[in-house]
């Protein structure tokens, strides 16, 4: 039995690798006491001068992921035999999604998980839109993954030209289906910040339709909607279905100012810039905001288990970027100071990055 469990184990790692490589009900009852044993390494270790000391003891955990085949499962496909050779930390990856997962590490499931940074802001709040009112507090910050960008997008001959133009008559405005993240950005901002609410859209004669991101393109194509809003990396997919089409793309742009203004008290949003070439056509670099998609624990997480598994995320980030070039182009250290506005950093995490002068 204990072979089959191991090929399968390294059948989930090779695969996911692979993936990577070639890109673009969670179980209860886990441990909430994993890694509280083994050999520490040295607390005030120099990360230049001194190496990382495994457990002598493996530790077991878990990471509340999402299912095989996804950019998120990749990345941590290929950090699993990295934990396991340099730290001795055995992971295992259960497929979740952000908010489960959220709800997972929040009440002890599981040790890891990928969330959204904006959903774990939100939990902490009790958002009523996500989350029903509940509370699902106690979440810390180990790394970001990768962004989630909130992206405008119209036709390269429409009239709209800015979020502005979103008060005129008959704008036809595309959102996506109920309890997008996206939308949790762009109807308050449009309201608070432009004076634009979905009721008055709809008093000039506009609509509101509520799609999937798969079929915005073709009612934009179509003329069932003007303009629509999605999330996610840039150059995404669905967004060059109309980025190749007869009268190409046309990204629309955040006011600075008004930007600028609205993160100032909304924190779960980071800000974020869609560089110029992004998309065919696309001159300019575009102001947008992000929701990161973060590796998460809680709060009472073993201080010295965070601190193993932050470090070889870092200490070995070009041997994971050789097996998954997702990690190159979208996982980056720096991101971090601009997340914490919503999430606090695990202690391990935090002890990390200041060592190596990030803090």
């Amino acid at each position: 039995m204990k072979k089959v469990l191991s090929f399968a184990l390294a059948m989930t790692m090779v695969l996911g690798l692979a993936a990577c490589g070639n890109t673009s009900n969670p179980p209860s009852n886990v441990s909430s006491n994993a890694g509280t044993s083994g050999t520490p390494s040295n607390s005030s270790a120099d990360p230049a001068t001194d190496a990382l000391v495994p457990y002598e003891k493996t530790q077991f955990i878990t990471f509340y992921c999402t299912s095989p085949g996804g950019t998120l499962y990749d990345i941590a496909a290929t950090y699993m035999p990295l934990w396991q050779e340099y730290a001795n930390i055995n992971v295992t990856i259960n497929p979740g999604g952000s908010i489960p997962n959220l709800k997972a590490v929040s009440n002890g499931e599981t040790e890891l998980a990928f969330t959204h940074h904006t959903m774990a802001y939100l939990g902490a709040q009790g958002d009523k839109d996500f989350f029903e009112g509940v509370t699902y507090g106690g979440v810390n910050l180990i790394a970001p993954m990768t962004p989630a960008a909130v992206q405008v997008v119209t036709t390269g001959d429409s009239k709209i030209n800015s979020l502005s133009d979103l008060s005129g008559s008959g704008i036809k405005l595309g959102l996506g289906i109920a309890g997008s993240t996206g939308n949790a950005f762009i109807v308050p901002f449009l309201e608070e910040e432009y004076g634009i609410s979905l009721d008055s859209i709809v008093a000039n004669g506009g609509a509101i339709s509520y799609i999937s991101d798969s079929e915005a393109p073709a009612a934009l194509l179509d003329g069932q909607i003007d303009v629509f809003i999605l999330m996610g990396v840039w150059p995404k997919p669905t967004v060059q279905e109309v980025e190749y089409s007869k009268n190409g793309i046309k990204l629309i742009d955040m006011d600075e100012d008004k930007l600028t203004n609205y993160l100032s008290h909304h924190p779960e949003w980071a800000r974020t810039t869609i560089p110029a070439g992004s998309y065919t056509g696309q001159d300019k670099d575009i102001n947008a905001v992000s929701a990161f998609a973060i590796i998460a624990c809680n709060e009472t997480a073993d201080e010295e288990m965070v601190y193993k598994l932050t470090r070889v995320i870092w200490e070995h980030y070009d041997e994971a970027c050789a097996s998954c070039k997702d990690i190159g182009s979208w996982m980056h250290k720096e991101d971090i100071p601009s997340i914490t506005n919503a999430i606090s950093l695990h202690p391990g995490a935090e002890r990390y990055y200041k060592e190596i002068g990030l803090l």
